[in-house]
């Protein structure tokens, strides 16, 4: 048979023996072993309670960022993330990502991966009124979707808003923060000052390090009339710019870096003269 061998006979329904030759079995062989059946992935939703849930841990791992990746600071964000990740072992397996990503020092790889993560049963329940609208009205509930995106993207980009008249809203008080944190400084009234530190500032940095800090900068003693002029927001956390007059009158500048805490908001951070005034992260 051509020189191929005949390994087993097999007969028809009509009564007529055939041979199976190597290549036949082959390639009956070869199906049977390369056909795999088609599985789809199940893709399970990870998220977050609600939307601030999202953006409070998203600030908490900008103070991380803040605080050089201080170890306390980690665990201090890691147990606001947990608190309000969705619990499930998708949920846990998010947490522990991102503490991998912050214990390697990537922030901005940990903050864009909260920023997918979607938001709970609530952005589920709005997805699916959207689907019932958009057969009624598609083109409409189309529109409004496209719109609402938009303007949250442009709410929740940094921008530098610039001028110091007539500031109202989160500028205000930040404006009101600033002054006071720099008048604390200036007339050498450490506890004070330290006081109005955030809670992850304080929880790294003591008092008696805060306060050498303080008496070791020649700038800070004796400055006035602190004017901020630029405010950058983002997710619970800013940063003022400005400028203060020396003792001896001559204007410098600064910049303070803030939280926002549920007592308003709190400083992470204060240079002047573009030398950092205050120790950061443990000694």
């Amino acid at each position: 048979m051509s020189g191929e061998t005949v390994i087993r006979r097999r007969r028809t329904a009509t009564g007529r023996d055939f041979d199976v030759t190597n290549d036949a079995a082959r390639r009956s062989t070869t199906w049977r072993r390369g056909f795999r059946p088609r599985r789809h992935r199940v893709h399970a939703t990870v998220g977050f309670v609600n939307a601030s849930a999202r953006e409070a841990c998203i600030a908490k791992i900008r103070e991380v960022e803040t605080l050089r990746y201080d170890p306390r600071a980690i665990d201090t964000c890691m147990a606001i993330v947990r608190q309000h990740a969705l619990h499930s072992p998708h949920g846990d397996t998010l947490c522990a990502t991102i503490e991998k990503l912050l214990r390697a020092g990537n922030a901005s790889r940990a903050e864009r991966l909260l920023d997918e993560a979607p938001v709970g049963s609530r952005g589920l329940l709005v997805w699916v009124a959207v689907v019932s609208i958009a057969t009624v009205a598609f083109v409409g509930v189309l529109h409004r979707a496209i719109k609402s995106k938009a303007d949250e993207a442009v709410a929740s980009a940094p921008q530098w808003v610039v001028g110091a008249e007539s500031v109202t809203g989160p500028e205000a008080a930040l404006t009101d923060a600033t002054v006071r944190l720099v008048g604390d400084l200036a007339a050498g009234r450490s506890e004070a000052a330290y006081g109005r530190m955030s809670e992850t500032y304080r929880a790294l940095v003591s008092l008696d390090r805060f306060e050498a800090a303080i008496a070791a900068n020649p700038l800070l003693f004796g400055a006035h009339d602190a004017v901020p002029s630029h405010w950058l927001l983002q997710r619970g956390t800013a940063e003022v710019r400005g400028s203060v007059l020396d003792r001896s009158g001559k204007k410098t500048a600064f910049t303070a870096g803030f939280a926002q805490e549920a007592a308003g908001w709190r400083a992470t951070a204060f240079s002047i003269g573009n030398v950092p005034a205050l120790p950061q992260g443990p000694r």
